[in-house]
């Protein structure tokens, strides 16, 4: 067998190994997490998780998600399953099914945490979402200061502005270590906070793997 036919026979037993082996979903609120999505499935009867996914793009969370199975047998089984599903009181869509993505293409994905990629002293960074448009670097630094936080990197480069929409905005802030980050989500997810004169603003936060 030549060289060439041979990468050609391996290829296509790569995508035949990974062929309809991921479950889509479509509709995932911004603040749900891959172990919700897990756990929602879990209770639906599904069985055989590999990992699940939540897409993102440059941080922002696109509202789609994908669940990987062992075999495709089980993925075509839990897309009867989990029709009509709703994860944290929404209604989610199963939009189809994808291949298995291989390690290195998963660089995009919000990771299982129960699967973790990093130790408790790994750098990671912590997505607030909620923030008045209108607050800059210092006003985030403020708004966090008595959390004490061990930045990675200087604060103009560990305070990022994301995304902005309708007044709110989208803060990535890069920590030090993974333990800081969860310790901001704990604090600040589905919290309301007063940060401007017209009320309480409600934050949410996650973290990126």
């Amino acid at each position: 067998m030549s060289s060439i036919t041979k990468k050609s026979f391996q290829k296509v037993a790569a995508q035949m190994g990974t062929r309809r082996r991921a479950l889509g979903l479509g509709g995932v609120p911004h603040w749900v997490t891959p172990g919700d999505i897990r756990r929602m499935a879990e209770r639906s009867g599904v069985t055989g998780i590999v990992d699940v996914r939540i897409e993102s793009d440059q941080g922002i969370q696109t509202g789609n998600a994908f669940i990987e199975f062992e075999t495709g047998h089980l993925t075509r089984k839990a897309s009867t399953l989990l029709a009509g599903s709703q994860v944290s009181g929404i209604p989610i869509t199963v939009t189809g099914f994808e291949h298995a993505l291989s390690a290195r293409n998963k660089k995009n994905y919000i990771m299982d945490p129960s699967r973790p990629l990093t130790g408790a002293k790994s750098p990671a960074t912590t997505v607030i979402y909620g923030f008045p448009s209108r607050y800059e670097v210092k006003d985030v630094r403020e708004f966090l200061h008595d959390y004490r936080l061990s930045l990675f990197g200087t604060p103009n480069e560990a305070y990022e502005k994301v995304f902005e929409s309708q007044g709110t905005s989208r803060w990535a802030i890069h920590l030090q270590s993974y333990s800081d980050a969860w310790r901001l989500v704990r604090h600040l997810h589905m919290k309301r906070f007063h940060l401007t004169s017209r009320g309480e603003s409600l934050l949410a936060a996650r973290v990126l793997h």
